[in-house]
């Protein structure tokens, strides 16, 4: 009797706890590529297409600034009319396949991206395997990523 009664409390018990919580979809990472559906070089009405991005105003030069619609937020870029997506800057929450995102150290991005290298403004990292594309990081004083993004290697929209 005591048995069944351990076996009946331990199956209540079972039975009773919450379902461990389904893994969330990973979020799409800021690949060499883009993110998510979002392509560099995709032209404006395949990005709108998307329903990823509202566009948020000219930048002149041929250029439109987006949004995300929805996560993640503070994300943006850049259209251009020749080249189509030309930019798209990381939010808090996007991270390269590598791991880097806002935050990373410039030794993490050294070691992630070994071809860094340092230009007037930016640091640019070459896209691995996309020959269009390099990612951008600019460093705080305390050498933390504040803002990255990837752009296309012809982007004329922004200095």
């Amino acid at each position: 009797m005591r048995k069944t009664v351990a076996v009946l409390i331990a199956s209540c018990l079972f039975f009773a706890l919450p379902a461990p919580a389904a893994s969330a979809a990973a979020a799409p990472k800021l690949t060499s590529y883009g993110y998510g559906k979002l392509k560099i070089g995709q032209t404006k009405a395949k990005a709108l297409k998307t329903g990823l991005i509202k566009l948020t105003g000219n930048a002149g030069s041929g250029c439109t600034t987006f949004v995300f619609k929805k996560k993640p937020k503070a994300a943006s870029g850049y259209l251009s009319n020749k080249y189509g997506v030309i930019a798209i800057f990381a939010a808090k929450s996007m991270k390269t396949p590598k791991g880097i995102g806002l935050g990373s150290t410039k030794s993490a991005v050294k070691k992630a991206y070994p071809k860094l290298t340092q230009g007037p403004n930016v640091y640019s990292a070459p896209a691995p395997g996309n020959k269009t594309a390099e990612y951008l990081f600019l460093f705080g004083p305390d050498n933390k990523v504040y803002e990255m993004g990837l752009v296309h290697k012809k982007q004329h929209c922004f200095n």
